[in-house]
């Protein structure tokens, strides 16, 4: 148990990448580990979109850019909501599946955790959650493959982390919240 909880509690989120690729091999255990996910139901609807190609990413970027303008939230030139990973994995479900947002977050939870034991380092991205009623945006992403009855409700960036030697930080966060009550 106490193994367990190290591990869960180094798990840390990276918001700066290398320029090096994450091997195959790599990439589909994350994919796998958010596969078998729970969801709600066993419905399994989360259609997991994986973006490796950099011009994708850069285009994704500057819709959210506008995305946010048009919302009447800028943001600061040369923001990129992704932290320029060598993989964005964009987790959709249905719209008419009321367990979709969750069984999302079940999936993403379980892909942090097995980059994390991979040695590679994520980030839970939400900004497209945000934006998952922008027209330009789905229009973008239907183009890509998304079904026009899903919607985005969440993301991960995952690569090699921008450190020295490439790892992601295993220190565990201070906790300055999260409060717990127990009844009995």
């Amino acid at each position: 148990m106490e193994n367990a909880l190290q591990f869960l509690k180094a798990r840390r989120s990276t918001r700066a990448y290398l320029d090096k690729a994450v091997p195959s091999e790599f990439l589909e255990a994350v994919l796998e580990a958010g596969r078998y996910a729970p969801s709600g139901k066993n419905v399994q609807a989360t259609h997991f979109l994986v973006i490796r190609n950099k011009a994708v990413l850069n285009q994704l970027a500057q819709l959210v850019r506008e995305g946010f303008h048009r919302a009447g939230e800028d943001r600061p030139e040369g923001y990129t909501f992704h932290y320029n990973p060598d993989v964005l994995i964009i987790t959709c479900n249905r719209l008419d599946n009321p367990n979709g947002p969750a069984d999302c977050a079940c999936a993403l939870e379980n892909m942090m955790l097995m980059a994390s034991s991979l040695e590679l380092g994520s980030c839970w991205i939400n900004q497209l959650k945000s934006l998952n009623a922008d027209p330009e945006i789905n229009g973008y992403l239907f183009s890509l493959g998304m079904d026009p009855q899903e919607r985005v409700y969440g993301a991960l960036a995952l690569g090699y982390a921008a450190t020295e030697d490439g790892l992601p930080n295993h220190e565990p966060g201070q906790r300055k919240g999260n409060p717990v009550t127990i009844i009995i």
